[in-house]
């Protein structure tokens, strides 16, 4: 019976995971956690003019707020200034 119930699990456990990667917004912390069309991007917070890096996550980079590579990534995406080696990320914003 124990074999049984570790076997179910096992079974569970392999069919729960994904190798297709992490989606947008989503944390990462290298380029291989993230799906193939998005980097594993820097995210910065600002006080006054210092930025400083607190994370990293899966998106791609952009250049103005207009650019159309945010709105790939959904509608609440939008081109955010960072810092670090990814100026501009495409990052979600709260609604």
């Amino acid at each position: 019976m124990a074999f049984r119930v570790l076997a179910v699990f096992a079974v569970v456990m392999l069919g729960c995971s994904s190798s297709s990667g992490r989606t947008a917004g989503e944390a990462c912390q290298q380029q291989s956690d993230c799906e193939a069309s998005l980097d594993c991007l820097d995210i910065g917070q600002f006080a006054g003019t210092t930025c400083t890096v607190v994370g990293k996550i899966c998106s791609v980079t952009c250049t103005s707020a207009s650019d159309p590579s945010c709105t790939m990534l959904g509608s609440g995406y939008t081109c955010l200034a960072g810092c670090g080696s990814d100026p501009m990320v495409c990052a979600a914003t709260a609604p």
